[in-house]
């Protein structure tokens, strides 16, 4: 399920137990015809009750059994996957083929998605580098980075120990140095960047501008921005006026601009995520002194900044296969949902679902996720149940 800010561009930089590989920009998912599928089950000695992971088909059917600590979508044919231990899952990650056995053994503390044919592992999270598909090292032991992004694009962020973003291509060359103080992935031929800033608690560069550069690491869009989430559809989201907190901004407006950096869409908004399928949800009397929009109303704009779903939700995901999933009567607060129930609107701005759901995911390839009375659920487009936890 998606967090409720729906964050967007840590997609292939963060671990994947961090709930941030669905979002509007589903890297690795087309294609994939597997659902990870969480179940809570009694254990026959203790009585207690124990969540296990599996995967379910499109149909709903079980096709690899829940015997899993936490597995995570397939991406070209590979899924990552924890064992399960004597008090619950391991916190090793490897990974399993569709069949569910390991063909890279769980040895890994984080792990990104494979992509190209590679995949972003750390063992201590510290200390990343990359494997293929057999689990063999793309470099040498003695070659690592600070930090490690997936592939997109055919490029991949990655940090050296003084926090310098650069990009690598597939051979482990560096095809734009290490110069920026953070790096997105590529999109439509461009990468957001941020430069200068300083560190926040060792973690994060502050006050740092992003502009985005192109797979030569010319930089094509000026660094001009507070942040700069990717391009879709031709267009990208932009801070305009605010400060930079890394991947996150305080206060300032949002808009659109195109891939020559013009304005599209005037920053007039409160916080914007990036279009999907013509629309881009956009906030109206948000919070933004925190890292993240608290509270406020969104709704749906065209291409055109036209306001075609008038600011009236508490929260949404964004459009995916025709559907949007909307929470009315709760808010965003503290980077979670608080209260109100979700259902999913078309394109016009109708309630095909109705406000049912405690918890709502995008769907993919037919089906979303939900949560509705404290149980796990898959549904299809007319919000039928297509696979329930447990059977119920």
């Amino acid at each position: 399920m998606m967090p409720s800010i729906g964050l967007l561009v840590l997609l292939t930089c963060g671990p994947v137990d961090s709930d941030v590989a669905e979002s509007i920009i589903k890297f690795g998912l087309n294609g994939e015809k597997l659902y990870p599928a969480r179940s809570e089950l009694r254990d026959p000695n203790t009585q207690a009750l124990e969540v296990r992971w599996g995967f379910v088909d499109p149909a709903g059917k079980t096709v690899i059994e829940p015997v899993f600590g936490h597995v995570f979508w397939f991406s070209e044919g590979l899924a990552p996957a924890r064992p399960r231990g004597p008090e619950g899952a391991t916190e090793k990650w490897g990974f399993i083929d569709a069949n569910g056995a390991f063909v890279i053994q769980p040895k890994y503390r984080i792990v990104g998605r494979f992509s190209g044919g590679l995949v972003s592992v750390s063992r201590d999270g510290k200390v990343w580098s990359f494997i293929d598909a057999k689990g063999k090292p793309l470099l040498a032991e003695a070659k690592t980075f600070h930090k490690a992004c997936s592939f997109s694009e055919g490029l991949a962020a990655v940090a050296t120990a003084a926090d310098k973003w650069g990009y690598i291509d597939a051979n482990g060359r560096y095809a734009i140095s290490p110069r920026f103080a953070l790096g997105g992935p590529f999109t439509q031929g461009l990468a957001s960047v941020s430069t200068g800033g300083k560190l926040v608690a060792n973690v994060l560069p502050s006050e740092g501008k992003f502009g985005f550069v192109n797979a030569k690491g010319e930089m094509t869009i000026r660094e001009q921005f507070a942040m700069a989430y990717p391009f879709t559809e031709g267009l990208a989201a932009v801070n305009v006026g605010g400060s930079s907190r890394g991947w996150f901004c305080v206060g300032g407006k949002w808009g659109f601009i195109d891939a020559n950096g013009a304005t599209v869409i005037p920053a007039k908004f409160d916080w914007a995520w990036p279009f999907s399928e013509g629309m881009a949800a956009v906030n109206v009397g948000a919070n933004t002194k925190s890292m993240g929009p608290e509270g406020g109303k969104w709704g749906f704009v065209d291409k055109g900044g036209q306001m075609v779903i008038d600011p009236q939700y508490g929260d949404t995901l964004g459009f995916s296969e025709g559907l949007a999933a909307v929470n009315k009567g709760g808010t965003v607060g503290r980077g979670k949902v608080l209260g109100g129930k979700w259902g999913y609107l078309d394109i016009k701005g109708n309630l095909v679902i109705p406000f049912r759901f405690d918890d709502a995911g995008i769907f993919t390839r037919g089906l979303a996720e939900v949560e509705e009375d404290g149980v796990s659920k898959y549904i299809d487009r007319e919000g039928k149940v297509v696979w329930s936890a447990g059977g119920r």
